[in-house]
């Protein structure tokens, strides 16, 4: 139904000099939307949990990004591992290891 519209729009109001690079579209995220408290909820540990930054959920919130909010956190307890190369990165000692040596053997650190 939301199609049919939005090809019903796009047909009857734009130009036929605009139909090649735009078309309408319904935002329906409004329709599935939960409370404040539940979005702020979601957010907090999506932000926590390193896979949302301030401004994705900025952008979620139809806010302004706002420069130098694109990082993502990670608490310095982590240790994340990459099974590709077999290392670990050790956030709060900025080092990069492997288990390939013996047992987790130091192999650069980072800055």
């Amino acid at each position: 139904m939301i199609s049919i519209l939005e090809k019903a729009f796009s047909d009857s109001m734009l130009l036929i000099a605009e139909k090649p690079n735009m078309e309408f579209k319904i935002d329906t995220n409004g329709l599935l939307r939960t409370s404040t408290k539940e979005r702020y909820d979601a957010y907090a540990v999506g932000i926590k949990s390193g896979f949302l930054s301030r401004n994705d959920v900025r952008r979620k919130e139809n806010m302004d990004v706002i420069e130098g909010l694109d990082l993502y956190s990670y608490s310095l307890a982590d240790v994340l591992y990459d099974p590709k190369s077999k290392t670990y990165q050790i956030f709060n000692k900025g080092e990069i290891a492997s288990f390939e040596k013996g047992g987790g053997e130091k192999s650069e650190t980072t800055n």
